[in-house]
């Protein structure tokens, strides 16, 4: 065998090699991208078994809260409803359903969600539900119900087929990417044509009546302003804010269309030719051609960056965006990625509901993230109050046992979406450190939040 070797011409021998290592090449692309379809399966499949299981509880606290006789009940059942309604809302975002039009189903959850925290808090502050409440409630019940039965069914036929989701998106996709100025329909697969069902019997339901009880349904989006825009402008748009670095030799196009507000285009970045070892995907607002959201699927190599360097490098970042006058106010290191979340200042205060997040790669500073929306959908000029509290006012009414570390001023939401002015204090109490925000105007608590090594938590 040696002597074959040493008697073949050379080209032909580095033919062979070269052969030889495209092939394990070739082998190892297709092993990894057939491990990656297999995680994405099971999160998908994981996503919808647990979307049926919250529609499933969330009906069923439904039906407690309305025969619950004392407030104690009445308030552990609505916590547990709008909990179920907040992750089925999660699990259904997580499906590769993005072009189906599910905004019926989406409006429901929502809505269930923040209605019954609204009562509950009302409940734990001595205030039961109204009878008009009541009535809502009940009928919230039997959209609940219908969604939660159709689901179910949908579940038990997808099993019984042995559906599989990464061929559902793909289908979804490749339809979508055929006519992407059109709303997209998908009538093939059964769970899109079973999702779309359940969106069209939501329809038929009257509209349940929240008024004084929930925040505006729609907030319209005060900073997309502009020309609407077409799928090729999408693309010229998506090339300008990633660069020529990062789609030169790249296919750059429209994807799909997306309805829910704000409507926008979805571009996707890959590569021209081969299997698509990284991909960007972005959404770009048909009003205006805002950036709403990026991401880049690139995983970073070593950490060669502190969370500092990265925290300087994502505002040059958002300075060259046009975000200006930003600061940051959470950050958290993820598998050598760095989570930033910087906030608008106004003359010194915080302005919190107008946020970008960034996703930056500790191991060159490169974007592999951006979310805008939370800033294009509140940002406006604003005519701050004046205080009426000073926050030496407001520090004295903590226990002595609670280290005031820090406070500042900041503006948040409260639960009916009214911005409220307020201070900021950090506080200490047992090790643990804490976030009380009091109205500079009223004295009122608004939230308090506790401050762990993952991030801030609600209470």
């Amino acid at each position: 065998m040696a002597r074959n070797w040493r008697n073949m011409n050379p080209r032909t021998v580095a033919l062979v090699m070269a052969l030889g290592v495209a092939l394990l090449w070739g082998f190892r692309e297709y092993s990894n991208r057939r491990a990656m379809e297999i995680q994405a399966e099971n999160q998908y499949q994981r996503a919808f078994q647990d979307l049926a299981f919250h529609l499933d509880s969330l009906e069923t606290e439904l039906g407690k809260a309305l025969v619950a006789t004392s407030s104690r009940q009445r308030v552990r059942s609505f916590s547990d409803i709008w909990r179920h309604a907040y992750s089925a809302q999660a699990n259904l975002g997580q499906l590769p359903l993005a072009p189906v039009p599910l905004a019926r189903t989406e409006t429901f959850l929502g809505r269930v969600g923040a209605f019954t925290y609204t009562l509950a808090q009302k409940d734990s502050e001595g205030v039961p539900p109204s009878d008009r409440e009541l009535r809502t409630l009940r009928e919230l019940g039997r959209q609940a119900r219908f969604v939660s039965d159709s689901v179910a069914r949908l579940r038990d036929d997808l099993d019984r087929r042995g559906v599989r989701w990464n061929r559902i998106g793909r289908s979804i996709n490749a339809t979508s990417t055929i006519r992407p100025e059109k709303e997209p329909v998908s009538s093939v697969d059964p769970a899109s044509k079973g999702l779309k069902l359940v969106e069209d019997g939501m329809k038929r339901f009257p509209e349940p009546d929240f008024s004084g009880t929930l925040p505006p349904e729609k907030v319209k989006p005060r900073a997309i302003v502009g020309a609407t825009i077409g799928p090729d402008d999408a693309v010229r748009i998506a090339r300008q804010f990633l660069g020529p670095g990062l789609t030169s030799g790249m296919t750059v196009r429209v994807v799909s269309t997306i309805s829910t507000q704000p409507a926008a285009y979805r571009v996707e970045v890959r590569p021209a030719r081969g299997l698509p070892t990284r991909i960007i995907t972005l959404d770009v607002s048909r009003v205006g051609g805002h950036i709403l959201w990026m991401i880049d699927d690139r995983a970073p190599g070593v950490t060669k960056l502190t969370m500092d360097e990265a925290t300087a490098l994502g505002l040059k970042f958002l300075e060259s965006k046009g975000y200006r006058n930003m600061t940051p106010v959470f950050r958290e290191k993820v598998d050598n990625i760095a989570l930033i979340t910087y906030a608008y200042v106004e003359d010194g205060v915080i302005i919190y509901p107008d946020q970008v997040r960034l996703r930056i790669a500790l191991d060159n500073g490169t974007i592999l993230g951006f979310e805008a929306i939370s800033y294009l959908t509140f940002h406006h000029t604003r005519t701050l109050p004046a205080p009426r509290v000073s926050p030496e006012d407001l520090e004295a009414k903590f226990s002595p046992e609670v280290e005031v570390i820090k406070v500042r001023p900041v503006v948040i939401m409260d639960d009916l979406g009214n911005e409220k002015l307020c201070y900021e204090f950090t506080i200490r109490l047992d090790g643990e450190t804490y976030l009380s925000y009091i109205d500079a105007v009223t004295a009122q608590e608004h939230r308090v939040q506790r401050i762990t090594r993952k991030g801030t938590e609600v209470i």
